[in-house]
């Protein structure tokens, strides 16, 4: 402190006080010592910082509020959204703050705080459960839909194994759309469209119930498929899943290419974030495994290639002919190059292509309405699995001209209808179609490539014959109803009964 500041009347008192009064008033009893120092304190605040008290006005607040108390029940009264009891809170603790006091214009600012209740996901829950019924599954499968297509072929084939080995299942299908395979569900299999059920509540509901209804069974195992719902509770809450005991698997077969190329696909969006969580990852080729380690660092002890079994309706037999008509067979999407299959047809006039397929999407169409207009194509529409090639079909080869793909269906069923397949070398194509059982196409936008594979194939019937007869006795051998319950039943944990790793190995794999 300087000199010129101690000069100062204020500071001057202050250190006179601090310095020679108070030791002398620690030594009074504290009831005097207290009442000296409020006394000290109101001589500061009235000489030096101008605070004063209008003693003769100091009856109008206590006038003002004993107005105030007569009004204290007609207030309550008037004002239902405080309760009584607050009121008379507030009165007595006006005496200490009279700012509370609980005056009518000072009552109208409460508002009464309700929750919104929406009982819609309980509801659409207690439908869910009624459809699983007395069912206490060992499994749940999630799918988006059951349609035509090979990874609705493959739910069937993993529910069909389950009943094999006498266990229980429920299918959950997460999308509000029509699934026209219901019906080949076994009718001991609860199917619980929960897209359907819950078509009035939100996404994040309807996850919600379906965490749930997993949570809440004794199922041991969730198997996803292709159900962004089913990657989406995984994300939110593996950790639950995963502290409750249950062993989740995924399958994934490929990745996809949007119109700018990008690649897109359930691995690319959710692999990273649900990794820790996940049993295992299940593919239908080899190829598929070897890019989930590539890419993403999935350890190879947690993918498990299972290959689907062909399916067929009668006996193989070579059907091929020397007609030069070609069979092209598959969804009408990006995907499938349906735009290459066009190209190709029009380099190949004196050939007749047919097409088996169906578009949803308004692009698809578009190019359906394509495909019809060009005068060597006949377009027949979508086929059932099993239903590829008619009794009286008349056909040379099979054309498969797809971007990216695991293990198609299609192919299978076509070796196993009795045809030679000219086929774009991608993902796991050339698993199945090689220089000995087929004709792959390894550049594939190429379409004087796929011309020079068929022009070689009908040139020559008896090569065409003997590499369909390798491909039957591949499909023969390795795409077998027996074969995938054998490569099923050795994944670990995915059945019940099997060890158990702990949850924190599982996340160190």
């Amino acid at each position: 402190m300087s000199v010129k500041s101690m000069l100062k009347p204020e500071p001057l008192l202050s250190f006179i006080f601090r310095v020679f009064v108070k030791p002398v008033l620690d030594f009074l009893p504290e009831l005097r010592r207290n009442q000296i120092m409020t006394i000290a304190h109101h001589v500061k605040t009235t000489l030096f910082y101008g605070h004063v008290m209008n003693f003769s006005d100091n009856w109008k607040p206590i006038r003002i509020m004993e107005d105030k108390k007569a009004n204290t029940r007609a207030a309550a009264a008037s004002n239902a959204t405080v309760p009584a009891w607050v009121v008379e809170e507030l009165r007595h603790l006006a005496e200490i703050e009279p700012d509370l006091f609980p005056t009518p214009q000072y009552l109208s600012q409460f508002n009464i705080y309700r929750p919104t209740i929406d009982a819609a996901p309980g509801m659409v829950y207690a439908d869910c459960r009624r459809l699983v019924g007395d069912t206490n599954p060992d499994i749940i499968i999630i799918v988006p839909w059951l349609k035509r297509g090979g990874a609705d072929l493959g739910t069937l084939h993993h529910i069909n194994v389950c009943r094999r080995l006498g266990l229980s299942a429920v299918l959950i299908t997460t999308l509000d759309t029509v699934s026209p395979w219901l019906e080949r569900v076994p009718k001991d299999v609860p199917v619980v469209e929960l897209g359907r059920v819950g078509r009035k509540i939100t996404q994040a509901q309807r996850m919600t119930v379906l965490v749930r209804l997993v949570l809440q069974s004794r199922a041991s195992t969730i198997h996803i498929i292709q159900s962004q719902l089913g990657w989406d509770m995984l994300k939110a809450h593996g950790k639950s899943l995963q502290a409750e005991g249950k062993s989740v698997f995924a399958s994934l077969y490929c990745e996809d290419h949007d119109s700018t190329g990008q690649k897109h696909g359930y691995a690319r969006y959710y692999l990273a974030s649900t990794l820790p969580y996940l049993t295992g990852v299940i593919c239908d080729s080899a190829y598929y495994p070897a890019e989930l380690s590539r890419h993403y660092g999935v350890d190879s002890r947690r993918t498990h290639t299972v290959y689907f079994p062909g399916t067929s309706v009668r006996e193989s037999e070579y059907i091929s002919t020397n007609q030069g008509k070609v069979l092209w067979a598959s969804r009408i999407t990006q995907q499938k190059r349906p735009d290459l299959l066009l190209k190709i047809a029009t380099a190949m006039p004196d050939i007749q292509f047919h097409v088996r397929g169906h578009a949803e999407k308004h692009d698809e169409k578009q190019m359906e309405s394509n495909i019809r207009r060009l005068p060597n194509i006949i377009f027949t529409g979508s086929y059932e699995v099993g239903g590829l090639v008619e009794e009286n079909d008349q056909f040379s080869l099979f054309l498969y001209t797809s971007l990216t793909d695991g293990m198609p269906n299609v192919l299978l069923e076509a070796t196993l209808a009795g045809l030679p397949i000219v086929a774009s070398a991608v993902g796991g194509v050339p698993e199945l179609i090689n220089d000995e059982t087929g004709y792959p196409v390894a550049d594939t936008e190429s379409v004087n490539a796929y011309v020079s594979a068929i022009r070689k194939a009908l040139s020559n019937p008896e090569e065409r014959h003997n590499r369909w007869g390798c491909a039957l006795e591949l499909v023969r051998k390795r795409h077998t109803q027996e074969s995938f319950f054998q490569q099923m039943v050795e994944i670990k944990d995915y059945f019940p009964g099997t060890a158990k790793e702990t949850p924190r190995l599982r996340a160190l794999a």
